[in-house]
């Protein structure tokens, strides 16, 4: 009973799964359908690859519908792809932000304070009290900067591991469809070597 119900819960969890991805794939086609060309046609290439996905989805979905384990499996495979191909932009996110912190405090901070406040030509300011709230500001700067970099971390880690997490058990799901459909196989072969003992007796016996 509780196989069964682990088994109707992973069915569910695809049908569901293969539908948000179908539809987020959709989405991601026609808003990409309104992009400007660019020199490495990016736009493109991510709607080739969101028409397979989509394709692929659509595979999952009616594998979890028909429960047919072969294109259950080509569903739980794709996303384990997915996540494996969405890990490199998001690490490439990550170094961006790593780099880009020093110098875009120091370029912006020193802009701002400039454009802002005007404390160098404020009466009894001193040179050194703008040099002090200059590194003030910059290291605001960077602890702001520091807290996106943590979120972007944090969110990659999470929704890789999800995908990973829900691939894996879809996958599971797909290979329980493999054993169910190998057992009736089996069963349904005894059922018939049975059928053709009792024909072999049934003549033997005229």
């Amino acid at each position: 009973m509780d196989a069964n119900i682990a088994t109707t819960r992973r069915r569910h969890l695809t049908l569901f799964l293969s539908t948000l991805t179908l539809a987020s794939n959709i989405a991601s086609v026609f808003v990409l359908h309104y992009f400007p060309d660019d020199p490495f046609h990016l736009a493109a290439q991510i709607s080739i690859y969101s028409y397979l996905a989509g394709g692929i989805s659509l595979l999952g979905f009616i594998g979890a519908y028909k429960r047919n384990a072969t294109f259950v499996t080509v569903y739980a495979n794709h996303l384990l792809l997915d996540a494996m191909l969405c890990t490199v932009p998001r690490v490439l996110l990550m170094v961006f932000l790593s780099g880009m912190r020093q110098g875009f405090c120091e370029e912006h901070v020193g802009t701002w304070l400039q454009l802002s406040d005007n404390v160098a030509i404020r009466p009894g300011v001193t040179l050194e009290d703008v040099r002090l709230q200059n590194k003030t500001e910059q290291q605001r700067c960077m602890r702001v900067l520091w807290g996106i970099q943590a979120a972007v971390a944090v969110a990659a880690v999470v929704t890789t591991t999800a995908q990973w997490m829900l691939a894996m058990r879809i996958r599971t799901y797909g290979k329980r469809l493999a054993e169910t459909d190998s057992s009736d196989f089996m069963v349904r072969e005894s059922q018939r070597d049975v059928k053709r003992n009792v024909f072999a007796d049934e003549h033997s016996l005229i």
